[in-house]
């Protein structure tokens, strides 16, 4: 968490060697890194490296809704 700039940087992420990425498991992965980037009151999420095919429409990240 990059608290001046309100980033939460995920460097790497890894899955399982037998886990293939897929529309589930990427929605489970992004409402579990929201809910934690919202939690340390982040404002944006950026990925660092990820699994071939997930989060490919979000390479560069995701903005975050401010927590209440």
């Amino acid at each position: 968490m990059h608290r001046k700039t309100g980033v939460l940087e995920v460097i790497s992420l890894y899955l399982e060697d037998d886990i293939r990425p897929g529309v589930s498991l990427q929605k489970g992965i992004w409402q579990a890194i929201s809910a934690f980037a919202a939690w340390q009151r982040a404002s944006r999420v950026m990925l660092g490296q990820c699994p071939p095919g997930l989060f490919s429409a979000m390479r560069h990240g995701w903005e975050i809704d401010p927590a209440p």
